[in-house]
């Protein structure tokens, strides 16, 4: 193929029930430009490469393909990194192997904005959830129609980025830090770095689905639901923001690394009893159930 003008990331384990759904609309962009997707799979233990070598076998559109077949298995992060090493485009985007995009026309919107706006580092856009494992419906990411610029007090503060609607311009992480290799958060991580780099314009379109599975290999099953774990790697991640960024936007680093301490403190008393918990901490249990309210009504 031609030199890319955009390349996919895809980073895949365990993904056998939804990796041909997730190449499919990758390679299936209608796009007047090339666009190359790179598949780094970290040796499934399932039959996650069969189906993969399957479709670079079939697939018309086989040739746009680079697939990163691991020995060994290396990890969230080492995976993604050198994945992301092998990005050759001009635009990078993403798309996990349980994730899948569903309007055809995604990448040339995306990218026919940021050519169109130098000052923007990213473009992403809303998602609908699809929950797996559970008997819950389907939902939006971001409950917001409004379409914006987001702010770096909302990368600290609250996730509205579905992964799988992520696109940037490669250059500016063309220097991955050192600390990077050690958080789990690839995502998060990246939207740090890249608004510090530049705007982020968010688009109300839904044009994929973020795959929420409570079983199998996927994150929420294996990390999602460790609050401790996730607590601890968002301070660590922030921290190392924060020190990368010359102390740029302390104030929000120190204000969402004290609350997330609270969240984890409330956590540990919660597990003893829920009851232990409010009667010692009743301003974060008030607000937990306020926010539980607004989920409902919203």
């Amino acid at each position: 193929m031609k030199s890319p003008l955009v390349s996919v990331l895809m980073i895949t384990y365990g993904h056998e029930k939804y990796i041909e759904q997730a190449v499919t609309g990758v390679l299936s962009q209608k796009c007047d430009f090339e666009v190359e997707l790179i598949v780094a799979n970290d040796k499934s233990p399932d039959y996650t490469d069969s189906i993969i070598q399957k479709i670079l076998t079939n697939h018309p559109k086989a040739s746009n393909v680079t697939y990163i077949s691991r020995e060994k298995n290396w990890g969230i992060m080492p995976n993604f990194i050198d994945g992301l090493q092998h990005c050759k485009g001009k635009y990078t985007a993403l798309c996990d192997g349980d994730d899948y995009w569903t309007d055809l026309s995604k990448i040339s919107k995306q990218v026919r904005f940021l050519e169109a706006n130098l000052d923007h580092s990213m473009i992403c856009h809303n998602a609908r959830i699809i929950y797996e494992g559970v008997d819950k419906k389907p939902a939006l990411f971001n409950k917001t129609q409004a379409d914006g610029e987001i702010s770096m007090n909302a990368v600290i503060n609250k996730w509205v980025i579905p992964t799988a609607s992520i696109l940037f311009r490669t250059e500016c992480i063309a220097s991955i830090p050192g600390w990077f290799s050690k958080i789990y958060s690839a995502d998060f991580s990246l939207a740090l770095l890249l608004r510090h780099s530049g705007k982020i314009f968010y688009s109300r379109e839904v044009m994929s689905v973020y795959r929420i599975a409570f079983t199998g290999f996927s994150m929420s099953a294996v990390i999602g639901k460790d609050i401790e774990f996730v607590g601890r790697q968002h301070i660590v991640l922030l921290d190392a923001f924060d020190a990368e960024t010359g102390g740029l936007y302390s104030d929000l680093v120190t204000k969402r690394i004290s609350e997330i301490n609270e969240e984890l403190k409330f956590h540990r008393l919660s597990q003893k009893s829920q009851l232990w918990a409010s009667v010692n901490m009743p301003k974060t249990f008030f607000n937990k159930l306020l926010s539980k309210v607004r989920r409902v009504v919203e």
